[in-house]
């Protein structure tokens, strides 16, 4: 009974480590807070941009032009628009069904905005965060902001501008 046991717990850590079938795969929502990081880290020249070249294939993105990639899960998606000449980052995450917040969140958000913009229809974008980066002598800014739609205040899509050309 006792090396019954053993194996099955040997299986199981097979499974939950990915040897058995493949590595882990990463949620849209975790692959978009993977890349924020690596941008956010430094500078992404092309020659850099060339070997995550591999890890944005490996992890489910496509392109078409090197410079739009895309990719998308049962939980959303991910938009990234690298520009490698200008040190660049435009990155959005969609979840596939908005997610309600709720009033009393997002009074908090909006209390806390620094910017606010009503767009055509029914969506209000937040701007959560505008500050600068340093990595060594490299100084850039990064801002984020959020989209939600005005009817149930769910949250339709994050965005980030990562921006190193400075």
């Amino acid at each position: 009974m006792m090396k019954r046991l053993a194996v099955c717990l040997l299986f199981l850590a097979f499974i939950i480590s990915g040897s058995l079938f493949g590595e882990r795969q990463f949620t849209s929502a975790q692959l978009f807070d993977k890349y924020r990081a690596v941008f956010s880290a430094g500078p992404v020249s092309t020659t850099g941009l060339e070997t995550l070249v591999p890890l944005l294939k490996k992890d489910g993105f496509i392109t078409s032009d090197g410079i739009t990639w895309k990719m998308a899960d049962a939980s959303g998606s991910v938009v990234l628009i690298v520009l490698s000449t200008s040190n660049s980052l435009y990155a959005t995450y969609s979840p596939l069904i908005a997610v309600p917040l709720g009033d009393a969140a997002l009074a908090a958000l909006i209390s806390k905005a620094d910017s606010i913009e009503v767009g055509d229809g029914d969506t209000l974008t937040i701007s959560i965060s505008h500050r600068s980066l340093h990595n060594q002598s490299n100084t850039g800014s990064y801002s984020e902001y959020l989209k939600f739609n005005l009817r149930g205040g769910a949250w339709q899509e994050t965005g980030i501008f990562i921006d190193w050309s400075k």
